[in-house]
């Protein structure tokens, strides 16, 4: 069968995330830099569309630190080979 089971996956890594806020109040504008390398984490679902390829889903996150965190969420279309 090309199809099959829906397949767990867990990954994690190292990011390093640049991060630029900007707040304006009363006029005046002030933007601050930031970055900083953090352990990166997450899962996702996968399943197998063809024997080559499947479609996937995953939460990631990439960077929490100092009141301040980066998460994503995808969808995709993927190749093994």
């Amino acid at each position: 069968t090309t199809a099959g089971p829906v397949e767990l996956f867990a990954r994690i890594g190292y990011a390093h995330t640049r991060i630029r806020s900007t707040v304006a109040a009363a006029g005046v504008t002030r933007s601050t830099p930031d970055s900083a390398g953090d352990l990166a984490y997450g899962f996702g679902l996968g399943y197998p569309v063809a024997r080559n390829a499947y479609i996937g889903v995953d939460l990631m996150r990439y960077h929490h630190r100092n009141g301040s965190k980066v998460e994503g969420a995808s969808v995709g279309i993927g190749a093994h080979w």
